[in-house]
Formats: C-alpha cells, structure tokens, sequence
C-alpha cells in the first residue's frame, strides 16, 4: 500500500533560545488553529479524555515539549478533532536545520481547511506557512525557505545540524527577511505559489541571486556553513 498523502500542513518558527518562546509558538499555532477548525472536543493518546479546544492547547503542547529531543528530524502526537466531522492531524516539533511546529494531516482523515482560514492565521502571525495539495502560502522568505528544505530533501542533503545550528538557521531565516524587505518594501505581503507550475521555481531562482548580491557569497558560505550546509547544496547554480 503506498504512503497516505499528506493533503495540508501548517508550519510556525520557533525561538530555539527560549524554552518559554517555544512553549508560546506551539500554543499560539494551536489556538488559531483550533479558533478556525472550531472542533467540538478534542482527544489524543495521552489525554484523560475529550477535552474542550482550549484545555487541549495546553495538554498538546506540554505533552510535545516533553518527548525526547531528536535533533535531525521530529518527533509528533496525533490528535482527534470531533464535532461537524471527524479530523485526525499530527502535532510535530520539527528540528532539521529549522526549528518548527508543524500540523499536518493526509489526505483520507482530514476535514477541509480553507486557504481564507489559513490565510487569517498567517496575518495573525500564528502560523507562518500554509501548504496545500496546490501550493504554499507564506511570507516570501518563509516560502523560500520552505522551498530551499524541499530541495535539499530530493537531493538527500541532511545537515548534521552542529551545536548552535538551530540558533543559526534562526539568523539566517531573520537575514532572508530583511533582505526581502529592503529590496521589495512595496511586496512584503503573504503570497500564494503553486507547486505546479514554474513560478514557484522563478521565484526560489530570484531569490537565490537578491541573496547574493545583498549578503555577498563570502558572507552566505559563512552563515549556511554554521547550519551544515555547502554553498553549492544551497545554490547548486554557483
């Protein structure tokens, strides 16, 4: 039987310095998500019961920040939502090369979830990126950056992640901000890119070369070199 094919996903940064920062982003994605779904109860492995959508935040996220650190992949709970209909999605703390919280759900246990409702919880900033069968939605770093993970994997790149590396890849993603921002203050919007057409790759290829000539490839090599990662897995066209 092939793999179930995971239908959304919703993906929110975290601090990696801060235990109580990191504690907020897990609760502050559950809380958008859970305004948006409005599930009638929620119920997972570990919990006594069917609990009420705001006594779950706090159950999910205190159980997900317990589990043992895996520091090259995640680790995940999954939970059951019930109410109009029954909706199964997976909690994960992700730390390859980016440290994250991520909800995801396949294609044949989850309820429709809207791109207008996924749209409000990136306005709200509680969650940063959005995919769908479709596409991506985000900010044009975070998208980039979705992207350039995306690549690395098809290409079985897998960082090693030396100590310190969440904290860098936290610097970096700040840098891909920034530099976005100063070149483009008129377009700094969330926007939405199809997976299946070549304007997602257009943009990543674009994005790639503002990169360049803003941060300089001395300055670029340094910092993915503290994540683990070659210049030339990063940008395979230099």
């Amino acid at each position: 039987m092939p793999p179930p094919y995971e239908r959304y996903r919703l993906e929110r940064h975290l601090d990696p310095s801060s235990e109580r920062d990191t504690e907020a982003g897990v609760q502050s994605l559950l809380s958008g998500f859970f305004r948006e779904t409005g599930p009638g109860s929620v119920l997972f492995h570990h919990s006594p019961g069917r609990m009420t959508a705001e006594v779950a935040v706090g159950a999910l996220s205190s159980r997900l920040l317990s589990l043992p650190v895996i520091m090259d992949g995640g680790i995940g709970i999954g939970f059951q939502m019930e109410g109009a209909g029954n909706s199964a999605w997976t909690l994960s703390l992700q730390r390859n090369v980016f440290f994250r919280a991520e909800l995801s759900a396949f294609m044949s246990n989850c309820r429709w979830l809207s791109r207008r409702r996924a749209n409000r919880l990136i306005a709200k900033g509680e969650a940063h990126l959005f995919k769908n069968s479709w596409g991506v939605c985000g900010s044009p770093a975070d998208v980039y950056i979705s992207r350039k993970l995306y690549e690395l994997r098809t290409r079985h790149v897998h960082p090693l992640m030396p100590d310190g590396g969440l904290v860098a890849a936290a610097h970096f993603r700040q840098t891909c901000h920034q530099v976005w921002d100063n070149a483009n203050p008129g377009d700094i919007a969330p926007r939405f890119l199809s997976i299946w057409g070549w304007r997602l790759g257009r943009f990543v290829r674009s994005y790639d070369n503002l990169l360049v000539r803003s941060v300089g490839t001395e300055r670029l090599e340094s910092a993915l070199a503290a994540m683990d990662i070659a210049l030339n897995s990063w940008i395979p066209q230099l």
